[in-house]
């Protein structure tokens, strides 16, 4: 398997306990879907291997997970600082309309009428919203509101961005 083709959802703290389980710090949206994994991928420098999931449980901000063939906390130890990884098919989503960042980062934007904008650089978290950066050619780059109203998604594609006046000066 490729690292590129994979997305990050924990990083290996430390074992837990004597009979091989993991103390996993949670990065994924979904903690609860540690519960429904089958197998996940442990990445650590260039090592790439595959497990089955015999069990995990959440307990407070962490999860406790046992893979197959970790027995022992010596093994569980080789894996301190790892990824634990899924394929990017398996990512969880809220509906149809939810995006996550990588999914948005590099794709390109155009107008309404067919025009190239720039492309998705950045991603600000502002308090009462994201907002889409978007560098042009030149290296201008705007900052979108990431709103329905403003920006149309065609996931993996690209991005429609529709302006109001004032939001995107440089192309009236």
């Amino acid at each position: 398997m490729n690292k590129e083709k994979l997305i990050s959802i924990g990083q290996i703290l430390k074992p837990h306990g004597l009979h091989g389980d993991l103390r996993v710090l949670i990065l994924s949206s979904f903690p609860e879907r540690f519960k429904a994994l089958c197998e996940v991928y442990l990445v650590i420098k260039d090592k790439i291997e595959l497990f089955s999931v015999e069990k995990a449980r959440i307990h407070k901000k962490f999860v406790l997970i046992k893979l197959k063939g970790i027995e022992k906390v010596e093994e569980a130890e080789k894996w301190r600082g790892a990824e634990v990884m899924i394929k990017e098919e398996e990512i969880w989503r809220k509906d149809e309309n939810f995006y996550y960042y990588h999914e948005l980062m590099g794709l390109e934007c155009f107008l309404p009428k067919g025009e190239y904008l720039g492309v998705v650089s950045g991603i600000e978290e502002l308090k009462e919203n994201v907002n889409l950066l978007i560098k042009d050619k030149s290296g201008y780059e705007y900052s979108v509101p990431f709103v329905k109203e403003f920006i149309i998604v065609e996931r993996g594609k690209k991005l429609i961005v529709k302006p109001i006046p004032g939001l995107l000066t440089k192309y009236k």
